[in-house]
């Protein structure tokens, strides 16, 4: 694997640890608890991210079908804040191995053509695409 992926790695597992860290010692009821007037709340946040990782790396990178997560930040009631927890950190523990798996392969470049749904793209894109991301 090559140091610039080594670094995302790096980079990526931080804030990983970050998210996780905001869940610790919160019960269901807490991560659910908006405080802001989006009603955004942890577990939306965590169930969206789960998401992003899917569509990013299984769907984008690895050109795969994404399966996890959901893009809406409102978690169904009957989805436990350790499920939640448990699908994120599957889906990081896949994209990890995606990106190793692109590192140990021969460079094909390193962006896709044109990620699915998106009419005009360019890398740039991907930097400045904000909240737009999961609406690929």
């Amino acid at each position: 694997m090559t140091r610039e992926l080594q670094q995302l790695l790096a980079a990526l597992e931080h804030q990983r640890a970050a998210v996780l860290k905001k869940l610790a010692g919160l019960s269901d009821d807490d991560a659910r608890r908006s405080t802001v007037g989006s009603g955004t709340n942890v577990a939306g946040i965590v169930q969206h991210l789960t998401f992003v990782e899917s569509k990013w790396f299984e769907g984008i990178v690895a050109g795969r079908t994404p399966n996890r997560g959901r893009r809406s930040m409102e978690v169904d009631r009957s989805v436990s804040l350790r499920a939640l927890r448990s699908e994120y950190r599957s889906a990081c523990e896949a994209s990890n191995e995606i990106v190793a798996s692109v590192g140990a392969a021969p460079a094909k470049g390193a962006w896709p053509a044109k990620p699915a749904g998106w009419s005009n793209w360019s890398p740039n894109d991907a930097v400045n695409a904000g909240s737009s991301v999961g609406e690929m």
